[in-house]
């Protein structure tokens, strides 16, 4: 199975007259997931009507793919999920932390999930985030961190992936990385399957980074996490990102986002 995340920039304020829509809804099909979570999903100002966002506008868009989403926010964005309907059942769906705002000013969303692949069905737990972003809220993606391994500790559900935009880079320093003593280097409670890509991986357009006193533009934000007992189902988990080269940025920002899909192929 594939399971993705993309965050797709403030999509959208304009509803159904968002000009990125039909070239999102393509590279959509083109990634071919069974589950893609999505970050950044605005509502259009002018109406709240569900069937003039241009959220809806992808999901009618696209073919076998039907979608959730956290509820809106007037001042801020949301989070939201598609599946492929065909091969994926959504067995049940929840907010978190709804009203902790500090580390989570965007609420997770949790999907339980059944999906089926060559005739056998696994159950697998979606947490979908999008964290707060910039060095300075560090201690914020931190707690964040420390509750949803409290969440995910008690929920029993031992199958569990938490994907999305994390705003942090899990090569930082200690001092400045969101992840110590929960996701990162916790084998075999947790995988950082993310981290195992190259530092110079850039998953944002945004700002840069530094390798090993190399400037390398754009951000590694965007990852994925899974418990030991999603990953022992699997010979493999190999993560990808759909990038562009640093030329063809503002070409893919215009068309699509400022983030690229990152990919997590289970086998």
């Amino acid at each position: 199975m594939t399971i993705g995340t993309w965050n797709l920039h403030n999509f959208s304020k304009y509803g159904l007259n968002e000009w990125r829509l039909p070239d999102i809804a393509a590279k959509v099909q083109e990634l071919d997931v069974d589950v893609l979570a999505v970050q950044e999903l605005k509502i259009d100002g002018t109406t709240t009507d569900e069937s003039q966002q241009a959220w809806t506008g992808l999901i009618d868009s696209l073919d076998d793919y039907e979608g959730i989403h956290a509820p809106w926010e007037t001042n801020d964005t949301t989070v939201g999920m598609l599946y492929r309907s065909s091969n994926v059942e959504l067995l049940e769906s929840t907010v978190l932390f709804p009203f902790d705002w500090q580390p989570f000013p965007r609420p997770p969303l949790e999907a339980k999930l059944s999906i089926k692949r060559d005739g056998k069905a696994i159950e697998v737990t979606v947490i979908i985030l999008h964290l707060k972003a910039f060095k300075d809220s560090v201690d914020r993606r931190r707690e964040a961190c420390q509750k949803l391994d409290e969440h995910i500790q008690k929920s029993g559900s031992k199958q569990t992936i938490v994907i999305g935009d994390f705003n942090d880079d899990p090569y930082d320093a200690p001092a400045q990385n969101s992840y110590v003593n929960t996701f990162l280097d916790t084998e075999p409670g947790y995988y950082f399957v993310t981290a195992t890509l190259p530092p110079e991986t850039v998953t944002s357009t945004g700002y840069y980074h530094w390798v090993n006193g190399q400037k390398i533009t754009g951000e590694f934000l965007d990852h994925a996490v899974v418990t030991g007992e999603l990953y022992d189902l699997y010979g493999s988990i190999t993560p990808s990102v759909i990038a562009q080269p640093q030329s063809q940025f503002d070409a893919w920002k215009k068309s699509y986002s400022d983030h690229f899909p990152v990919l997590v192929t289970f086998q």
